[in-house]
């Protein structure tokens, strides 16, 4: 198994935070560099990527949807393919990164590229109502201008 981490951080410091995974986990694959963000691969889901201090935030990459239009009523399809992708397998590794059995809830988090005709949230929306059909946690996030609203799944 090898598992697809992407880590945030502050512009600029990129390379420190690169620095910071390839010391903590030596066996780490693909590190790669973009803006404001480090990506690599692991062997094994790993604790350790909740304790990294130059990552604003850890995410489990679950996978790329491409080639979906940009009007609003894309936003179905874009669904549709979003609840194809390896769900019970990420939440399986999200398990053993928390240490848990049982996950009550996950944030959802969603990174779009490109201009399109609607936002991150209506995509982030879509995601964790795909995830109904997949999932056993409780609930998901959504957080918005400084709030946070949790959705039962």
């Amino acid at each position: 198994m090898s598992v697809p981490v992407i880590v945030r951080s502050v512009h600029g410091l990129e390379w420190v935070c690169a620095a910071e995974v390839a010391a903590i986990f030596p066996q780490a694959d693909q590190i790669t560099m973009s803006r404001r963000q480090v990506e690599f691969r692991i062997p094994e889901p790993d604790a350790r990527l909740l304790a990294l201090r130059c990552a604003d935030d850890a995410f489990l990459r679950v996978g790329q949807v491409a080639g979906v239009g940009t009007a609003k009523d894309a936003v179905p399809e874009l669904a549709r393919r979003l609840s194809r992708l390896e769900w019970p397998n990420a939440i399986a590794m999200l398990r053993q990164v928390r240490g848990s059995r049982h996950i009550s809830t996950f944030d959802c988090v969603v990174s779009i590229e490109g201009k399109r005709n609607y936002n991150r949230y209506a995509v982030e929306t879509a995601a964790g109502n795909a995830l109904r059909e997949c999932s056993t946690a409780a609930s998901w996030n959504v957080h918005r201008h400084g709030g946070s609203t949790s959705h039962p799944i």
